[in-house]
C-alpha cells in the first residue's frame, strides 16, 4: 500500500524526478517525472528494460551524479529532509552512514589495492567514529553476518582472491555494516549463480525483518521482483508508467509495458512456444517519440496516444499508471 504523504515510515520519497545532462549544443532529458517512496521495513522493486533510467535514479538519490553536466530538479526526500537542497559535505555524511547501496558488479565497486577488512572498517571508522580494535570485530562479525566463510581469514584478503559470490557479499556487508536506514540495491544478483542469488534474496529480507530497513531493489528480473517486493515500479524511457502492490501489479497489470514484459518471460509449459519480444528497443534519451513514450512499440495505440503525453494517474488499489487508455484494456498478467 502507497504510505500517506508526510507519514514518518516514509523513508524515502521521490517526487516528478527529473535528471538531464547539458551537452555542448543541448541538454538531453534521461529521467522525466519519476516519482514513487519505499517505507521502514519494505522492499520496492523498480523494474524495465535497460536504458529505463533505474541507476541513473538510483545514483541521483545517494548524490553520485556530478552537477554538471547532470542536472536534477523535483524533490529527493530521506527521512523528510530534501536530499536536493543539502550540500556535497552533508550528502557525503549520508552516503554510507544513512544511504547505502549494493552496485551490480563487485570487482568494479571494490578497490583491487586495498583489503577486504580495510574497505569494510574505512565505513566504521569515518562514519561511526570506533576504534581499530572495535572496527575489525564489527567488520568481521559483518562478514560472517552475510554468509563468508572463514571471515577472520577473509578479513586480510584482496577482492581478486574471493569468488564472485564472495565478492558481492562483500560489497553488500560494505553497504551494511552502518546499519543504513535505506539500502538500494542495483541489480545485485546479476553477475552470481541462482544459488547465490537465492542467499543473497534471503540476506535481503533478512535485513528488512531485523532492523526495518527501507529497501529499493532494481532488476531486470520480474521473478525475483515477485518473490521478494512488497511493492514495484516500471520504467520505461526515464518515466515512471506503473506503480502498485506486486501481487496487483504482476496478476492484473495495468499498463501495456508491463503487461509485455510479463509475456516475454520464458515459461516451462510453453517449451515449444514462440517467445513474445517486444517489437522495436527503448528510444534513446535524445529522441523521444512524441506522446506517450512506449506507442511506437504498443499494440493498443491510437492516435490519442501519438498525440498526447499522459501523466501518472492514481488507479484503483493505491496504484498509478501513464497510459491514456488503461480504463478500456484488459491485459494479460501471471499468477503471482
Amino acid at each position: 500500500m502507497t504510505l500517506p504523504r508526510n507519514s514518518p515510515d516514509r523513508v524515502l520519497e521521490v517526487e516528478h524526478l527529473n535528471i538531464s545532462f547539458l551537452g555542448r549544443k543541448s541538454r538531453t532529458t534521461a529521467v522525466r517525472d519519476v516519482s514513487f517512496d519505499v517505507g521502514a521495513g519494505e522492499i520496492v522493486g523498480m523494474a524495465g528494460e535497460s536504458g529505463s533510467g533505474k541507476s541513473l535514479t538510483a545514483l541521483a538519490v545517494m548524490g553520485l551524479l556530478p552537477t554538471p553536466p547532470a542536472v536534477i530538479d523535483g524533490r529527493i526526500r530521506f527521512a523528510g529532509t530534501d536530499l536536493l537542497r543539502l550540500s556535497q559535505p552533508e550528502r557525503q555524511r549520508l552516503r554510507g552512514s544513512e544511504l547505502g547501496m549494493v552496485f551490480q558488479e563487485p570487482m568494479s565497486a571494490l578497490d583491487p589495492v586495498f583489503t577486504v577488512g580495510h574497505q569494510l572498517t574505512e565505513c566504521l571508522l569515518a562514519h561511526r567514529g570506533m576504534g581499530k580494535r572495535a572496527a575489525r570485530k564489527a567488520a568481521v562479525e559483518m562478514l560472517e553476518a552475510v554468509g563468508i566463510p572463514l571471515p577472520e581469514q577473509r578479513f586480510g584478503e584482496y577482492p581478486h582472491q574471493l569468488s564472485g559470490g564472495m565478492r558481492q557479499r562483500v560489497v553488500i556487508a560494505i553497504a551494511l555494516i552502518c546499519r543504513p536506514r535505506l539500502l538500494i540495491a542495483d541489480e545485485p544478483t546479476t553477475a552470481v549463480d541462482v544459488t547465490i542469488q537465492a542467499q543473497i534474496l534471503e540476506l535481503l529480507r533478512d535485513l528488512t525483518r531485523q532492523h526495518g530497513t527501507a529497501v529499493l531493489f532494481i532488476t531486470h528480473d520480474l521473478g525475483v521482483v515477485a518473490e521478494l517486493c512488497d511493492r514495484m515500479v516500471t520504467l520505461y524511457a526515464g518515466e515512471t508508467v506503473e506503480s502498485g502492490p506486486v501481487s496487483d501489479v504482476l496478476g492484473a497489470p495495468r499498463h501495456p509495458y508491463t503487461s509485455r514484459l510479463l509475456q516475454a518471460i520464458p515459461r516451462i509449459e510453453a517449451r515449444h512456444a514462440e517467445l513474445k519480444a517486444i517489437p522495436g528497443r527503448v528510444p534513446p534519451p535524445d529522441a523521444p517519440p512524441p506522446g506517450c513514450v512506449f506507442h511506437p512499440r504498443c499494440d493498443f495505440t491510437t492516435d490519442d496516444c501519438r498525440d498526447h503525453r499522459p501523466e501518472l494517474l492514481p488507479v484503483a488499489g493505491a496504484r498509478t499508471v501513464r497510459c491514456v487508455r488503461t480504463a478500456d484494456l484488459t491485459l494479460p498478467g501471471v499468477a503471482r
